[in-house]
């Protein structure tokens, strides 16, 4: 789903201009994205949490090569679904 899906949905939806829609859900995600920024784990109740997650410096083999690469300490965004979210997803129809 795009996002102009996205606006046009809720603004079905809720009965406003997808101009309206469209700076809702641009704000909602200028505000989760400051917030992964700053490293607070954004909770979505019934969705999900999201969060960075960091990994520390460690090295790697690299088939075919001798030696190792060190790959540097750095970050991931993650999500992790919320238990109803996964309950729904397994009821899904084959």
């Amino acid at each position: 789903m795009r996002q102009r899906q996205i606006f046009k949905e809720i603004a079905e939806t809720h009965n406003i201009t997808q101009k309206n829609a469209k700076e809702i859900v641009n704000s909602f995600l200028d505000t989760c994205k400051k917030e992964i920024i700053n490293f607070n784990k954004i909770n979505i109740k019934n969705f999900g949490d999201i969060y960075l997650q960091k990994y520390k410096t460690k090295k790697a083999q690299i088939p075919g090569k001798t030696g190792g690469v060190v790959v540097p300490e750095h970050y991931k965004l993650q999500f992790k679904p919320a238990a109803k979210l996964k309950s729904e997803i397994v009821d899904l129809p084959q």
